[in-house]
């Protein structure tokens, strides 16, 4: 998909996912090998090398046995929620996001530079790690992975990038609520992509009635759009059925 999005001369800054995304080393290497950028979630028992480790055959121990052949790290690794309780509060930094409905984002950011290796290759592979939490009592966590080098990007840039995530999670929400994206029974997958397809144009439809009002109503909801435009609809074609 990104491949063809690329050959279509789609337009983008970085690639954004879930921990689904961010745990496929095989996505992530591909995305390497073809020089894009990537801010990527991954689920809190990942695990890293805090510092960098060599990779070598281990020499044999017994005459007994086979010879070894698979590569080894000289390091252990550590689960990201076993490496959170090592950052010290002063790693922490503060920094406001982006505007929401409820005022500020401010997130509590922190990166460093690890490696990740799925004991497939022959090297080792260098990862920016982004954790961010927000400012409740029971703070919500979530940890990052980034192909991007750790001094690329400030702490408020890669904290930027992680949360942007939520539009793609706003748009399915959107779709879902307000369009009947999951109000379907089909038997075909014919059918449930033909209803997908419609429901995707339907969201583009709303969007672009969003941005093209934005300047007059800067705060337009998706569903104050979709109303108005169901009502823009009847109007007009009781206008239509109007005799001249």
């Amino acid at each position: 998909m990104i491949k063809q999005d690329i050959e279509r001369g789609v337009k983008f800054n970085w690639i954004g996912g879930d921990g689904l995304y961010g745990h496929n080393s095989k996505l992530c290497k591909a995305l390497d090998d073809i020089g894009m950028f990537y801010v990527l979630d991954v689920h809190k028992d990942e695990t890293v090398y805090t510092e960098k480790p060599i990779l070598a055959v281990p020499e044999r121990k017994s005459a007994k046995g086979a010879k070894p052949k698979k590569l080894k790290a000289d390091k252990e690794t550590i689960r990201l929620d076993k490496l959170i309780n090592q950052v010290k509060q002063s790693e922490w930094k503060l920094e406001e996001i982006r505007d929401t409905t409820k005022g500020k984002l401010r997130l509590f950011v922190y990166k460093t530079e690890v490696w990740v290796w799925d004991s497939k290759e022959n090297k080792v592979r260098q990862r920016t790690l982004i954790i961010t939490k927000t400012t409740d009592k029971k703070p919500k966590i979530k940890y990052s992975l980034s192909n991007g080098r750790v001094e690329e990007y400030s702490h408020k840039k890669y904290a930027y990038f992680v949360a942007q995530r939520y539009w793609v999670e706003r748009t399915f929400d959107n779709a879902k609520n307000e369009l009947g994206m999951s109000d379907y029974q089909v038997r075909k997958w014919g059918s449930w992509h033909n209803h997908h397809i419609l429901v995707m144009l339907a969201s583009l439809f709303i969007m672009k009635q969003q941005m093209e009002n934005h300047p007059q109503i800067p705060l337009l909801s998706f569903r104050d759009a979709r109303m108005g435009a169901i009502q823009k609809s009847y109007f007009n074609n009781v206008l239509m059925a109007i005799p001249q």
